[in-house]
């Protein structure tokens, strides 16, 4: 864990899931880019040919009806050249805490996927699939681009992941090694890659 570490603390009481994140940043968030695409392109992928800057470090503890997950959020497997031309962020190692219910149950209504991860996986990095990215930078006109949908250049590498202004390195789609070094066949059910924030 780093010295300036970050916590981040996920509880889900049924499916409806709570996320607090308590981050330490000089100056404030990055200025939101100001976006005028209004098409999808095909998505360029970075290849993931680099090692991450930092050795891997998740821990998993079940204690009652909590899962505690405590991560770097530092890959086991390769990444792509962080930063480049469409991400300037470089993978720095974190230190979160993630506390999820080890016993989910279904909520009673659907709940709002929101800007903050939805999962972690059994690498401890986590599933973050929506994108800080708003037309015009600007949250308030609804128009949300998808981190899939290479209108906006984000810099993903293969694993369909880049990294927060903050360091944290984080999927957006399908973790292609992650699901490679588990084992993963496409004719087979899926093994378990990871925990949902409901548990």
């Amino acid at each position: 864990m780093t010295k300036h570490s970050k916590s981040l603390k996920l509880v889900a009481a049924s499916m409806l899931v709570t996320i607090s994140l308590f981050a330490q940043r000089q100056g404030g968030p990055p200025p939101m880019r100001k976006h005028t695409a209004n098409q999808a392109s095909p998505v360029r992928l970075e290849a993931a040919r680099e090692s991450p800057p930092a050795k891997s470090v998740h821990e998993f503890s079940e204690s009652g009806d909590q899962r505690k997950i405590e991560s770097n959020a530092i890959p086991e497997h390769l990444v792509g050249k962080f930063p480049n031309p469409g991400n300037p962020n470089s993978i720095q190692p974190q230190g979160y805490e993630i506390v999820i219910t080890s016993n989910p149950q279904p909520a009673p209504e659907i709940t709002p996927l929101r800007l903050t991860p939805f999962g972690i996986g059994l690498n401890g990095v986590f599933f973050d699939p929506g994108a800080a990215e708003f037309w015009q930078g600007d949250p308030s006109l609804g128009w949300q681009y998808e981190a899939l949908g290479g209108a906006v250049p984000l810099g993903l590498d293969a694993n369909y992941a880049h990294v927060q202004p903050n360091g944290t390195y984080h999927y957006h789609g399908i973790p292609t090694l992650l699901l490679k070094q588990l084992g993963a066949d496409p004719n087979r059910h899926s093994p378990q890659i990871g925990w949902a924030a409901d548990g």
